[in-house]
């Protein structure tokens, strides 16, 4: 095949190709028309998106469950001037939705109040305590952006406070919904079909649409004051214009709401990174709050590394490019922390299929396509005991996936990987109950897959059948009775968790008693009766396990202060006057905020001779 713009080689050694073969037909936009046949657009299609139009792009907000009953909350509060809060994640996605909505509000006249909670001491996700402080400083309705899904508690302690939630968010939901005024998200397992297509969108694409779907709801009441702010205005009139508003979404192929080219209404510099920037700038957050380096190589991988001015790695990816990265890191002298395969096994004993089957299914099915199963905590290897109502479970799984539409994977090599996998597993043995192929069209997706093997065969291969299936995918293994399932869970490679499911009676506890040491030895993290796909960040959390789920099962990625120490240095001051200290090290805590640890406690206060 041809090579692009006469390049055969990218400067990594990398070759260019053409994804299809050149089209002689084809203009003086050629180079964009090629990259926009490469991703999937039809030919007809191509003027669409040469000059695009968000209108042409843009999914009707209304086809998400709950997205008018939000909007309808948003414009009541707007119109009598009640004070709304945004409880934001504080990763990119929850801090872009934040600003977003943060910059529309101000637009419409109101002054929400933003709570980004500290992800060191406060964890992912709304808690009932900010939630109920919101509504202390005023608030009467909060928009809880990039979480929530499963905020069961916090949500139900905000109804008891009398505020009113409405969640935004992308993450998979439960068969069970929290209490919430609006849930708004594409993976909720109840959403119309045409709500679930769009199901790679980013949280900041579902608060845009949450924004269109404000404005409409506004204009529909007739409602036209305006305020200007920033870059632009808004209109209540038709069509509906965000100026100075871009759609955000995660990187997908081209269709629908997801990708156009060409030609922009606004100044140059107005463009992404522009906005990105502004809308930190105004919200107050920092401006390294977006930063991202993507794509190196595996020898710039190692080159970084071991160079003399890094001082530790973390990493989670493939194993064969961590240890790539390992050898390099060893050779120099550096630390590196490494995350790498997990099939995280989830052991349902006898009992627990008889008396909840149905309702596990549901959950094992919303674990293993949260994520389209990239978290790295998916359960993809089920231990299951043979008999009549594991069948019944085994149908009920596969119904589930087979009703569920697949969504995307993170990239075009994620999805070769995984399919490769899949022939792996089935040549070691496993059989196919549903899925186990490539879906053709626009998006790198993969059937929402099940496989199954028995207790013996998986014994003649445990190797192979370990394989990591990084994506949609899971395999049963059905064993015959308890001896089988000791030798099976012998067999298991490290993980980053384990889970057992039990009668809540006590009718699995002396099988319990038996499955549970085996384990126990081979993840870093035991759970009950609880997917194990949610990762608390707590004190007591470990994010870790034998190899290969991490490089060193004496660390974790998760929990403070247990992951920081893998990036401290050990430094002692002994005798040193005061003023030679480091700020931080001193009597008095520089501006009150920074937690320092003194004599077994975590505070912010002073250093005091009482307290030394």
């Amino acid at each position: 095949m041809e090579a692009v713009l006469n390049i055969d080689r990218s400067v990594t050694g990398q070759p260019w190709r053409w994804r299809r073969p050149a089209d002689p037909g084809l203009g003086m936009d050629a180079l964009v028309d090629e990259l926009l046949l490469g991703r999937g657009v039809a030919r007809e299609d191509l003027p669409r998106h040469r000059d695009p139009r968000i209108r042409d792009f843009l999914p009707d907000p209304s086809c998400f469950q709950d997205m008018d009953k939000g909007a309808r909350r948003l414009a009541d509060a707007v119109q009598a001037g009640e004070k709304i809060a945004i409880f934001g994640d504080y990763d990119v996605d929850g801090a872009t939705s934040s600003a977003l909505l943060v910059l529309l509000l101000r637009r419409l006249g109101a002054e929400p109040l933003v709570y980004i909670p500290d992800r060191l001491m406060e964890g992912y996700g709304p808690s009932g305590k900010a939630l109920v402080e919101l509504k202390a400083r005023g608030a009467s309705v909060a928009v809880c952006v990039d979480c929530g899904a499963q905020a069961f508690e916090a949500l139900e302690e905000a109804r008891g406070a009398g505020l009113d939630v409405i969640v935004v968010d992308h993450h998979q939901c439960a068969s069970l919904l929290p209490v919430a005024f609006a849930l708004i998200n594409p993976n909720r397992l109840d959403e119309s079909e045409d709500g679930a297509a769009h199901g790679h969108l980013a949280a900041v694409g579902m608060a845009f649409l949450l924004g269109v779907a404000l404005l409409r709801e506004l204009r529909d009441r007739g409602t036209n004051a305006l305020v200007s702010s920033g870059t632009g205005t808004w209109t209540g009139g038709s069509p509906i214009a965000l100026n100075g508003f871009e759609l955000s979404l995660n990187g997908v192929p081209a269709s629908g709401d997801t990708f156009a080219v060409g030609k922009t209404q606004q100044p140059a510099a107005n463009n992404g990174n522009a906005l990105a920037f502004a809308a930190l700038r105004e919200t107050g957050l920092h401006r390294s709050t977006v930063q991202l380096l993507y794509r190196t190589s595996h020898d710039d991988g190692a080159r970084a590394v071991a160079d003399p001015r890094t001082g530790a790695t973390g990493y989670t990816g493939s194993r064969g490019a961590g240890l790539t990265l390992k050898r390099a890191a060893d050779a120099a002298g550096k630390p590196i922390y490494l995350e790498l395969s997990s099939v995280n096994p989830v052991v349902i004993l006898p009992g627990a299929i008889a008396e909840r089957g149905d309702d596990l299914a549901g959950e094992l099915v919303g674990s293993c396509l949260m994520g389209t199963g990239q978290f790295c905590t998916s359960p993809s290897f089920v231990v299951l005991f043979e008999n009549e109502e594991t069948e019944r479970f085994v149908d009920s799984v596969r119904e589930r996936l087979e009703a569920s539409p697949p969504t995307p994977l993170l990239s075009r090599a994620v999805a070769r990987s995984l399919g490769a996998s899949v022939t792996e597993l089935r040549r070691a043995g496993a059989e196919l109950v549903t899925g186990g192929t490539a879906i053709e069209g626009p998006g790198f997706r993969h059937a929402n897959t099940l496989l199954r093997v028995s207790g013996a065969k998986f014994l003649a291969e445990p190797h192979a059948l370990q394989t990591e299936a990084f994506g949609n995918v899971s395999l049963a293994v059905v064993v015959r009775d308890e001896q089988e399932a000791l030798a099976v869970l012998g067999h298991l490679e490290g993980n980053l968790t384990g889970c057992i499911y039990s009668d809540t009676r006590g009718a699995d506890d002396a099988m319990y008693a038996l499955v549970e040491p085996p384990l126990r030895q081979r993840v870093g993290r035991l759970l009950n009766d609880k997917m194990p796909t949610g990762v608390a960040v707590s004190p007591a959390m470990n994010h870790g396990g034998p190899y290969p789920s991490t490089g060193h099962p004496g660390f974790t990625a998760v929990g403070i202060p247990a992951s920081l120490r893998r990036f401290g240095a050990l430094y002692s001051y002994d005798n040193v006057r005061a003023s030679r200290l480091p700020d931080l090290l001193r009597d008095v805590n520089p501006g009150g905020r920074a937690w320092r640890y003194v004599d077994g406690q975590w505070t912010r206060g002073d250093v005091t001779t009482s307290t030394r």
